[in-house]
């Protein structure tokens, strides 16, 4: 218990407090594109690693182990096949990670991890009127941590559409659209922000 506070709490404290020192310190690092990749990577970085090279944590952590082992049998063909009653973009996710290595599910943690936690956090110091991003960030992994080791497929729909937020809040709701639909290749519950177009 006191193993999984700790890891828990360097998951959420390391990117708080990364976020915490590059406004403070390093403001002109969010001025500029590259340099908010970088950022990002900084931030992102330990949960990432501590969320891909995880072992047995999340209730469906050996569903989707078996899943990519069954996919990665059938290679690119499983994109193809009706056996996998999954969406198309969590499809191409699983193949593109038993690509990258062999170790089936280490990969596909990694590259899951990276996409939940990467577009959220740019989205987070690419919005220039949010005053104390640390906080955001914060509150942001706190909300996010425990969800993504079981609803991956979920949290990757979730992440891309806080990401889409960036288009709706400069007015750019067309964009907005074309980011839910993207979403949508990855849970089907992201339709539901059609709702928030349809008040606005």
């Amino acid at each position: 218990m006191l193993y999984t506070i700790l890891i828990y709490g360097l998951a959420i404290g390391i990117p708080t407090l990364i976020t915490y020192y590059i406004q403070k310190n390093r403001p002109n690092m969010l001025k500029e594109q590259k340099n908010l990749f970088i950022a990002t990577l900084c931030i992102i970085i330990t949960p990432v690693f501590i969320l891909g090279f995880r072992y047995n944590v999340g209730t469906d952590y050996f569903s989707y182990q078996y899943i990519c082992q069954l996919m990665q049998a059938k290679g690119i063909f499983a994109l193809l096949d009706s056996t996998f009653n999954f969406e198309f973009g969590f499809k191409v996710i699983v193949i593109i990670s038993n690509l990258i290595f062999n170790e089936v599910g280490i990969s596909f943690f990694l590259l899951t991890a990276f996409i939940i936690y990467s577009l959220p956090i740019f989205a987070i110091l690419k919005t220039s009127y949010i005053k104390n991003k640390y906080i955001i960030v914060f509150i942001f992994l706190i909300l996010m941590l425990g969800p993504s080791t079981n609803a991956i497929r979920q949290m990757i729909s979730v992440s891309i559409c806080l990401f889409g937020f960036c288009f709706l809040c400069n007015g750019k709701i067309l964009n907005f659209v074309f980011v839910i639909l993207f979403a949508l290749l990855f849970h089907t519950s992201s339709l539901i922000l059609f709702i928030v177009i349809g008040v606005l």
